[in-house]
């Protein structure tokens, strides 16, 4: 089998690209420049993430490279990796690809995660209007919330101006500092 197909392929249960966050992994734990600060920033966002959750050693890796475009909305080819891919897979239109050719090379390993992308998109389309339902009363709550912190906030402003500012105690209080709140022990 070559190397480039085997990266492709995804597990039967979820279409992981696990082979792919192997090899990715591997070649950063072979690095040969242990004391590159980027090296080091790679193993310390990978090392913790068990494969299969994100993020992937891939988007780490890429986001790495590219720096704060990873967080462009960009469609990335799923076979090269390609940014600006605009075609997408004519089923599930889940996935994209930069050319037919990249779509031809990865359909032995995306054909299994089909029908599972159209059926997922299938049901939110059903689900759809609960779920605009949900987030509008989840909008509701939050600005409730944020009334309510606000009113709090303007009341306590004005308990404290009536008793003449701040209590000696609070005043006496040191400052937060940059590195966040200091503890003394006693």
């Amino acid at each position: 089998m070559l190397l480039g197909p085997s990266l492709l392929k995804g597990r039967d249960s979820d279409g992981f690209p696990q082979y792919q966050e192997k090899f990715i992994r591997d070649c950063i734990r072979k690095f040969p420049y242990c004391e590159a600060t980027l090296l080091q920033e790679l193993v310390r966002s990978i090392a913790p993430i068990e494969i299969g959750n994100d993020p992937t050693a891939f988007s780490v890796l890429n986001q790495a490279i590219t720096g704060q475009m990873a967080f462009v909305d960009a469609n990335y080819c799923a076979t090269c990796g390609e940014k600006g891919a605009d075609k997408r897979c004519s089923l599930c239109k889940a996935v994209t690809y930069c050319s037919l050719s990249c779509q031809k090379l990865h359909w032995f390993a995306h054909k299994n995660m089909c029908r599972c992308l159209q059926e997922q998109d299938a049901d939110l389309e059903k689900d759809s209007p609960k779920l605009k339902e949900l987030k509008d009363d989840e909008s509701d709550l939050v600005m409730e919330t944020a009334n309510f912190l606000q009113e709090l906030c303007l009341r306590a402003e004005e308990q404290v101006a009536a008793a003449g500012g701040c209590p000696a105690e609070l005043r006496a209080f040191p400052p937060p500092s940059a590195e966040g709140p200091s503890f003394t022990q006693d």
